[in-house]
């Protein structure tokens, strides 16, 4: 949690490869519950299917009451399709040259960040 707002990671990594990825930053991803992860066993369908933000948004201990309350900081363009399905508006904060995302992503996002 942030200065009072819930915070959640919704990847597309296995638990192994998360806790991989993070290992350097424990103090910071700390801070981040729930996390979920693309294991079968949490969520059904994986990016761009909404399960995986919809079911962080189930685990707040505050559940919005409209997803439109939630916000989701993506890189990629299943992400942001999985964010906007799920009712959620959505930040782009491209890995790659905006040029090389859909226009569709790029236009539904809410802002674009330049990295």
């Amino acid at each position: 949690m942030f200065f009072g707002v819930c915070t959640a990671i919704g990847t597309g990594s296995s638990h192994e490869l998360f806790q991989l990825k993070t290992s350097g930053h424990p103090e910071f991803f700390n801070l981040f519950d729930p996390v979920i992860c693309t294991d079968p066993h949490e969520i059904h369908y994986t990016k761009p299917k909404p399960d995986i933000f919809l079911a962080c948004a189930k685990k707040f201990l505050n559940p919005p009451l409209s997803m439109s309350q939630c916000l989701v900081f993506e890189d990629g363009e299943n992400g942001v399709r999985a964010a906007i399905s799920a009712g959620m508006k959505v930040i782009l904060v491209p890995s790659l040259p905006l040029s090389t995302y859909d226009p569709w992503v790029i236009e539904h996002a809410a802002l674009k960040l330049d990295s």
